[in-house]
């Protein structure tokens, strides 16, 4: 049975928003009860009924992840979706958005509580429910935003000249990435130098001027998230601009794999065609780690085996 989910609106009133217009960074917590009572109400008979049979939920965690600011007197929707249940608990995932654009994403996380004591979920709540895995096994979206927000703004200061630090507390030690296509970065990259050595050598075609536009999120089942991505960057003095879907796996809050989906694969090799590397590629390189810092004329570019490759020079 599929989740039973529940939209609500509101408009932002004065009493809410800051000096400057924009609603303060408490209200959404409040905005998420309101919406969890109407979800209540809607998909379960009611908070009143459940009271009264002697169920009551207490909030045990609840965070939320600000992406826009909400301002005075704006429409927006708070979306609830239950996301995990368990035996006494259970979890639901907030998406706050304007104008069909999501500005704040927040989970909560309650426990069925009867006479002062941890109940099983009433089964007013549990039909709703549906068929759900407990403890969350499917990427909560409060952490895919924030993890992928902090993946973003560490390539771009690193894209624009920036070390690699921040880069380096998002990715896992033992990551992979997957470029396709037939151009100066295709390649299968493993392990955190070579996935670093691959981003440098973008680095160093673009000049340092390629920029990343992050878009929509879209959330999987176990572990994998996806980013509607589109890009930009001058190469060789022309200005470029493409779109991508990045197909990411989280392990142990760190990004541990990668795959690059360009939507128009033919552009994205024209695009990243490399410089000496241009006409000179052979297919066995477009698969081999190691060849993108070299194709990009980056010192130090080192080959680092892929599966079946010997590693020797």
């Amino acid at each position: 049975m599929t989740p039973r989910a529940v939209g609500v609106q509101v408009r932002v009133p004065p009493r809410h928003c800051d000096a400057q217009g924009m609603m303060h960074a408490s209200r959404p917590y409040e905005y998420f009860e309101d919406a969890f009572l109407a979800w209540l109400d809607d998909a379960c008979g009611g908070y009143g009924p459940l009271r009264a049979a002697g169920y009551d939920f207490v909030i045990v965690e609840s965070r939320c992840s600000y992406l826009q600011p909400a301002r005075l007197n704006e429409l927006i929707t708070i979306e609830v979706r239950p996301i995990s249940a368990g035996k006494t608990a259970f979890t639901i995932a907030l998406d706050m958005k304007r104008d069909g654009a999501t500005i704040a994403v927040g989970a909560v996380t309650y426990v069925g509580v009867r006479q002062g004591r941890p109940a099983e979920i009433p089964s007013a709540v549990r039909g709703p429910l549906g068929s759900l895995p407990p403890g969350g096994r499917g990427v909560d979206r409060v952490i895919a935003a924030d993890l992928l927000s902090r993946l973003h703004q560490a390539q771009g200061s690193f894209y624009a000249g920036g070390d690699d630090a921040r880069l380096r507390t998002v990715l896992d030690p033992d990551v992979r990435w997957h470029i396709p296509g037939r151009n100066a970065i295709a390649g299968d990259y493993h392990g955190i130098d070579a996935v670093l050595e691959y981003m440098a050598a973008r680095r160093s075609l673009a000049d340092a001027s390629f920029r990343l536009h992050p878009g929509e999120l879209l959330i999987g089942s176990q572990d994998h998230i996806a980013s509607l991505t589109d890009g930009s960057a001058v190469i060789n003095g022309v200005e470029h601009n493409w779109s991508t879907v990045g197909l990411y796996r989280i392990r142990a809050g760190r990004i541990s794999e990668c795959h690059l989906l360009p939507l128009d694969a033919d552009e994205f090799d024209r695009i990243w065609q490399g410089r000496a590397a241009v006409g000179r590629r052979t297919p066995d390189a477009c698969h081999r780690p190691g060849t993108a810092a070299q194709a990009a004329g980056a010192p130090g570019g080192r080959a680092v085996p892929g599966p079946g490759a010997s590693g020797r020079p």
